[in-house]
């Protein structure tokens, strides 16, 4: 029996009279001490390492080695590269895995395995690989497109690898590292924390896209080590009941600005997002039973969502002229800016971000105090982390 210090103790013995362990404890991994014999002579004894089928995902694996510290560190091994790749960590040979070892050691200290790979593959002349970053930009957006994304989502797609593609201009898709990435997004001093990481999450979708292929163009994600920026909680700017009051009367003064009040009521007053109204129809509102209808096609979600009007909400839209078509006007955007610019709301854009449908939300709470109700009726999943996130 093996003399190791604390890990000899064995688990049981075996009919033979060796020792046998299950390692780690409840894992299903077994290690057998083994008897070297040779024609009646003893040579000691090697430990072997069971992996057990059901670990592995198609067959059990035996190693054998002259230690039992070794055979632990092998199991350790095993184990860590299931949880990390799945039972496709042991799609690889036994050579496989000895030559990934050669070329480990063939590394200077610190380098990674795969960060060599990808410098070969770049300068490896295979069409595929030698693919511009501005041409693999082009044909996922063309891919993307066929996805049915939102025209917002597209929109918000383009511009950003847009940006991207001019950083790097010239340069092929797998020439990026993750350095470069790193040194780009920290570059970017104008842009806030919330920017910088939609920015990084969208290059790595792309670059996911990249490795994903059917034929990649790349063999690791170079986005998936650069930090994701710590946002910073704020408190959600909310109208005050006088300010409220001082957006719709100035909407009420002026004609023109008078069709804007069914946008202001649905999202000061029903809670709803902009591109959710800017999707409405008057089809969609029922004044006798007080309830709007936000087809899939419209919600955010894609989700079919009903929504009770309250009293005020539905008086502000019977003051409609026009009770046709669609409830936003044109340019409503520009529109909106010169109504709060002579309400004299200032930062609005910063500050007051979705100050609408944010107080909507905060008084429907405070009023009701039912998280699950006030959720609901904003288009929320049944958790309450977004509505305490972004409401008071």
């Amino acid at each position: 029996m093996a003399t190791e210090g604390k890990i000899t103790k064995a688990d049981g013995r075996n009919p033979s009279g060796t020792s046998y362990w299950e390692y780690p404890k409840s894992s299903g991994v077994k290690i057998k001490e083994i008897i070297n014999r040779s024609r009646g002579e003893d040579f000691g004894a090697s430990y072997q390492v069971v992996v057990p089928a059901r670990i592995t995902g198609y067959r059990r694996i035996r190693r054998q080695f002259p230690t039992l510290a070794e055979a632990k560190r092998f199991t350790d091994q095993e184990l860590e590269g299931k949880e990390e790749y799945g039972t496709r960590y042991f799609d690889l040979t036994g050579s496989q895995r000895i030559e990934a070892l050669r070329a480990f050691n063939m590394l200077p200290p610190g380098d990674s395995l795969v960060d060599a790979v990808s410098f070969y593959l770049s300068h490896h002349h295979k069409e595929n690989l030698r693919l511009s970053l501005a041409e693999a930009v082009d044909e996922f957006i063309s891919e993307q497109e066929t996805l049915n994304l939102r025209p917002r989502s597209m929109d918000d797609l383009r511009y950003r690898l847009g940006v991207f593609v001019d950083a790097f201009d010239g340069r092929n898709v797998s020439d990026i590292r993750t350095e470069d990435l790193r040194q780009w997004l920290s570059g970017q001093s104008r842009l806030s924390p919330r920017s910088l990481k939609n920015f990084r999450n969208t290059v790595c979708r792309f670059f996911n896209w990249t490795v994903n292929k059917d034929k990649p163009y790349r063999i690791d994600n170079p986005a998936e080590k650069v930090p994701v920026p710590k946002i910073d909680w704020k408190p959600p700017v909310i109208l005050t009941v006088s300010e409220m009051k001082r957006l719709f009367s100035f909407a009420m003064d002026n004609e023109s600005d008078r069709e804007l009040i069914p946008f202001l009521a649905l999202a000061a007053f029903a809670g709803l997002r902009t591109a959710e109204i800017s999707r409405l129809s008057w089809k969609s509102i029922d004044l006798r039973r007080k309830l709007v209808t936000i087809g899939a096609d419209q919600a955010k979600k894609r989700r079919l969502r009903g929504i009770d009007l309250s009293e005020n909400a539905a008086k502000w839209l019977r003051l409609s002229d026009c009770k046709e078509g669609a409830i936003t006007p044109g340019n409503l955007y520009s529109r909106l800016a010169d109504l709060r610019e002579r309400a004299k709301f200032t930062n609005w854009k910063g500050e007051k971000s979705n100050a609408l449908r944010h107080s909507f939300g905060s008084y429907h709470f405070a009023l009701y105090d039912d998280a699950a109700l006030t959720a609901g009726k904003l288009g929320h999943k049944a958790n309450d982390d977004q509505l305490f996130d972004h409401y008071r």
